[in-house]
């Protein structure tokens, strides 16, 4: 099960291969699959984003503090005093501006110095939502029944996937 694990962590992996690897791994040991996972994201609180890389819209890397990592591959956006700041599909378009959108630098801005205060997950639909106090909330929203949404790495190689369909697969920190 580590070794699997091992291979999913790489981000370059094709992904239609991962998602057959998660496929199997969540038929064949089904207690990997959380049904509640509220509690089970407190050790994201106190983290701090230290780096983001977009890759495209829907491929984007937040690197944390603690060993935190979050890949989504799906659409996310920062909201800010309940309205869209800016989001993944923002980044690069030009909005009658003579700049185009740096996404990256826009969240950046907001969340670097703010820690992570609250995570929540949304069970059946794995919304996540990670909150920054006062400043703002990243929200990460998976838009496919078959794609997995997005992966969250954590210490000593925990390792959470969004998987089609709204369940929650997990390999286990290691000891």
């Amino acid at each position: 099960m580590q070794a699997m694990a091992r291979r999913l962590s790489v981000v370059s992996a094709p992904s239609c291969a991962r998602r057959r690897l998660i496929r199997s791994v969540s038929r064949r040991n089904p207690h990997s699959i959380m049904q509640n996972v509220k509690e089970d994201l407190s050790w994201m609180v106190g983290a701090t984003c230290l780096s983001i890389v977009i890759e495209s819209p829907n491929f984007t890397t937040f690197t944390f503090s603690h060993d935190v990592r979050l890949v989504a591959e799906c659409p996310w956006r920062l909201v800010i005093n309940e309205h869209i700041g800016t989001s993944s599909h923002d980044h690069g378009q030009l909005f009658g501006r003579t700049d185009r959108v740096d996404a990256q630098a826009e969240v950046m801005s907001v969340i670097s110095t703010q820690p992570i205060v609250t995570v929540s997950c949304a069970n059946g639909l794995l919304d996540l939502s990670i909150g920054f106090g006062s400043v703002g909330m990243l929200q990460v929203v998976p838009f496919s029944s078959g794609y997995e949404g997005w992966s969250l790495y954590g210490p000593r190689g925990l390792h959470l996937v969004a998987v089609g369909g709204g369940r929650l697969v997990v390999f286990p920190a290691s000891s």
